[in-house]
């Protein structure tokens, strides 16, 4: 062998085993070293913490989308019931007008009984509308009776329907109206006020009190109050 050839056997020699001191330093830096007992527990920790931390957040995640669909669905049902609300208030306004206005009717069909009463019997009207007295010994003298305590009971009607009914609330032209015919009949007719004067006792104090300021002197006022016509 010549003097060439081992000096580049020498040469290789010496380049191998650099690489193979090289290769093994690097192994030694990156080969896996065995964990301790502490810092297996401590890996161990960790990892079941982090598997919690990952449980908790999915779970956190479906209690939301949960509470969300319940919103929803109360929102839904809220919204439902407000409608239902709506609905049955209209309702009890459209029940609320419709039995007051039966109620009115019946005021108007007792005013038409009274004004058949008076086309059946014109000879009446005189001891109604135009100041004359019935003597007892008239022969239609218990027909007026009648004929007043009718007129009466509905003044009685039409008086405690006034403090129901939102048609007769005091200053509406429906009341004022009813006022001035309930007025004219006390100031005009003296068999009304000689038979509300021996009933008194049969009526409310209202009518009591609006018939002594609009005629009939003779009512007695309850309580000592002072006669005052109503609203």
């Amino acid at each position: 062998m010549s003097e060439s050839d081992q000096k580049q056997e020498t040469q290789s020699y010496n380049s191998s085993s650099k690489r193979a001191q090289t290769h093994q330093g690097l192994w030694r830096f990156v080969a896996p070293k065995r964990l301790t007992p502490y810092e297996f527990m401590a890996l161990f920790i960790e990892l079941f913490g982090f598997i919690i931390f990952l449980y908790s957040l999915k779970l956190l995640t479906d209690q939301t989308t949960a509470m969300t669909q319940q919103t929803q669905v109360m929102a839904e049902q809220t919204q439902l019931l407000l409608k239902q609300n709506q609905e049955m208030s209209t309702q009890t306004i459209e029940q609320s007008k419709a039995l007051e206005s039966s109620a009115y009717q019946g005021i108007i069909d007792n005013q038409l009984e009274l004004n058949k009463i008076f086309l059946d019997n014109p000879e009446l009207r005189p001891f109604f509308f135009d100041n004359q007295e019935i003597s007892p010994t008239n022969p239609n003298y218990r027909k007026a009776l009648a004929a007043a305590d009718y007129q009466l009971d509905f003044f009685d009607l039409l008086m405690s329907q006034s403090k129901l009914l939102t048609l007769l609330k005091p200053g509406s032209t429906a009341w004022a109206a009813w006022q001035a015919y309930m007025r004219d009949t006390f100031e005009h007719s003296p068999i009304v006020c000689k038979q509300l004067t021996q009933t008194q006792r049969w009526y409310a104090s209202d009518l009591l009190k609006f018939a002594r300021a609009n005629g009939c002197s003779s009512i007695s006022v309850p309580n000592g109050q002072a006669a005052k016509p109503p609203n």
